[in-house]
């Protein structure tokens, strides 16, 4: 719910975020941008083959979260 804190994981890191809920962003879905807030984002992807067949590159990766 919205201003909960959270922990958000991937396979290459994890960082910890307040949520805040937008009518523009789907259900089961969650933007995080780079640049902001110590660039922790980048903590979530992985930097290698961003190039490759079938690589995502910076635009999505798979996360679990969890409610601190």
């Amino acid at each position: 719910k919205e201003g909960d804190r959270v922990t958000i994981r991937s396979a290459f890191g994890a960082i910890e975020r307040n949520v805040l809920l937008s009518r523009w962003i789907s259900r089961g879905y969650m933007f995080i941008p780079t640049g902001a807030d110590g660039d922790g984002a980048l903590a979530l992807i992985g930097l290698n083959d961003l190039e490759g067949p079938g690589a995502s590159g910076w635009v999505s990766c798979p996360v679990s979260l969890n409610k601190r």
